[in-house]
């Protein structure tokens, strides 16, 4: 073979990639969505869906230009065109059509793996802003925003994780539903007026500066259990010092990219736009961690909307799933020859160990 005429063309990212089909493979999505009737062709455009979220998110439209410079579309079989961008619309309007039975499968199966049998139950809510009016969906209102965009209609979506930080479910909501009231929409009512209450005891060695307060109530659907509640003073007060931290971030990035423009080292329009593309991005991240790219939801029908919120939660089920393999290493041929002379069988004296742990 002749190394000099070897060209290479086509170069595609290929790392993250393998990555993110391994965390789609670990909880077994692929049997959960063929059990809920999504054939191979929806169940490959929802895992590419979800490895965006996982990678580097971007919308629907701009996927379409980005996945065709990466390896997955070729590893999953999927043909990027112009006209993909209906295709994945309609496999988020599949995944979000079977909601509750994949959820509800991947609670079962994490439960399994990871051993969870119920115990704390941790809450909390967020909201997502909109480009436009959303004149088609009525859960988009005005509302408090956590990023302070209150010029934007949003929703709110409510999510519980057990005490490991593993999802359990979500849900949607009006976008000016206050957060306390999101818990009266579940099966155990009432909490919110149980947070009101009085009753309350500090937890003691918090100190004066992060106290919280704990009550337990019966549990309404167990006779022999409890519930604890928790509220803390601070919470409001942390949110706004996480956005203020992101905010001195990205005004550092935007001045030294502005210094490089004025000074002539960075010239190109096309350049200069991806920069601030990777900076919004990257702000994006810094306010929402853990969202994968909930903010800002593009979509102006409400089921439509609601679909694009549950990719990044289906994303975020995945997210914290990683395969641990424990496996000794071949020996070379001086260490293989001591084995023998002492009749050592390396291979069965410390067999491959593998376990899916939590992240």
């Amino acid at each position: 073979m002749l190394v000099d005429q070897i060209a290479t063309e086509n170069i595609v990212r290929f790392g993250p990639q393998l990555i993110a089909r391994a965390a789609w493979r670990a909880p077994g999505p692929d049997r959960i969505l063929r059990n809920c009737g999504l054939n191979t062709a929806q169940s490959a455009t929802a895992q590419l869906l979800v490895a965006n979220r996982h990678i580097e998110p971007v919308s629907e439209w701009a996927l379409i230009d980005r996945a065709g410079r990466t390896a997955l579309p070729e590893l999953l079989g999927v043909r990027i065109t112009k006209t993909t961008k209906d295709r994945l619309h309609h496999a988020g309007d599949a995944l979000f059509s079977h909601r509750k039975t994949i959820e509800t499968a991947l609670r079962d199966n994490q439960a399994k793996l990871f051993g969870s049998r119920g115990g704390i139950v941790l809450y909390d809510v967020t909201n997502t802003r909109f480009e436009g009016l959303c004149g088609k969906n009525p859960k988009a209102r005005h509302g408090k925003n956590k990023q302070k965009r209150n010029d934007c209609r949003q929703i709110a979506i409510g999510m519980a994780f057990d005490q490991r930080g593993l999802p359990l479910a979500h849900e949607v909501f009006e976008g000016n539903f206050p957060d306390t009231r999101t818990l009266t929409r579940s099966r155990r009512a009432g909490f919110a007026e149980e947070l009101a209450a009085a009753g309350f005891e500090t937890v003691p060695g918090r100190g004066p500066a992060s106290p919280v307060e704990v009550r337990t109530i019966p549990d309404p659907q167990d006779p022999d259990g409890l519930l604890v509640l928790c509220r803390s003073t601070l919470r409001r007060e942390k949110e706004l010092a996480m956005i203020s931290k992101a905010e001195q971030r990205f005004l550092k990035s935007t001045t030294a990219l502005g210094e490089r423009i004025a000074k002539g080292r960075l010239k190109d329009a096309g350049k200069i736009q991806r920069a601030i593309g990777r900076l919004q991005a990257g702000e994006g991240f810094a306010c929402l961690k853990g969202s994968l790219g909930l903010r800002p939801d593009f979509h102006q029908i409400e089921a439509r909307a609601e679909a694009r919120v549950f990719i990044p939660v289906l994303a975020y089920h995945l997210l914290t799933w990683v395969l641990h393999i424990r496996k000794a290493t071949v020996p070379d041929a001086e260490q293989a020859q001591v084995y023998q002379c002492l009749g050592i069988d390396w291979k069965n004296e410390y067999p491959m160990r593998k376990s899916f742990v939590s992240i």
